[in-house]
C-alpha cells in the first residue's frame, strides 16, 4: 500500500514505499499464450535474481499459470500464499485482474484475493 494514489507514470515511486514490480518476459503481448516456455523459464530466472538482490518481504506472482513457471514441481495451484518461496521470500499468487481471465469473472472474484494478500502483507514476517 500507498500512503497516496499514484499514476502510471509515477511507477518508479514504488521504491519509496517499499514496492515493487517486474515483468518476467520484456516484451509486449496479447496473451501469455505467445509465450514460448524457455522465454518464461528466463523470465523467471531473472526475476529470481531481482528477488535475492532485493530481498523483499513477499513476493506476489499476478497470474495463475506463473506458479508452475517458478516452480515446476509445485503443488500448490491455484491462488493465495504458498509454502514454496522464491530465493527464500514468501510467495503469494494472485489472479490476472485481465477481463479476459475467464477463471475469475467479474471484479468481485478477483478482488478477495488480493485482499487475502492486503492481509498477508500486514502480517510481520
Amino acid at each position: 500500500m500507498t500512503r497516496e494514489l499514484l499514476g502510471p507514470e509515477s511507477e518508479q515511486r514504488l521504491l519509496e514505499f517499499g514496492l515493487g514490480l517486474v515483468s518476467g518476459v520484456q516484451r509486449a503481448t496479447r496473451a501469455a499464450a505467445e509465450l514460448s516456455i524457455s522465454e518464461q523459464r528466463l523470465g523467471a530466472e531473472r526475476v529470481t535474481r531481482l528477488v535475492s538482490t532485493f530481498a523483499p518481504r513477499y513476493v506476489a506472482l499476478l497470474g495463475l499459470t506463473l506458479y508452475p513457471v517458478f516452480f515446476r514441481s509445485g503443488r500448490e495451484r491455484g491462488p493465495g500464499l504458498k509454502t514454496d518461496t522464491l530465493a527464500s521470500v514468501p510467495v503469494f499468487v494472485l489472479p490476472n485482474p485481465s477481463g479476459r481471465n475467464r477463471a475469475y469473472p467479474g471484479f468481485a472474484k478477483k478482488l478477495v484475493w488480493y485482499r487475502a494478500l492486503a492481509d498477508t502483507l500486514g502480517r510481520k514476517r
